[in-house]
């Protein structure tokens, strides 16, 4: 889902994630409802600023 090039995609592969996985784990599915603004906030940024902003691992985000 983060990896998704757009916000759109990555949304798509969001609600496929839930459709596959709601019933099976339901409390991760309620985690991630819960914060599925907060989760998808770095697509509000320019894309350029994407990896530095989507991780905490500072190797990466250089």
């Amino acid at each position: 889902m983060y990896m998704a090039p757009r916000k759109m995609d990555g949304l798509k592969a969001f609600e496929k994630f839930i459709r596959t996985y709601e019933s099976k784990y339901p409390k991760a599915y309620e985690c991630l409802k819960k914060d599925k603004d907060q989760l998808f906030s770095f697509y509000d940024f320019p894309g350029m600023h994407g990896q530095h902003i989507r991780t905490t691992n500072p190797i990466e985000s250089t």
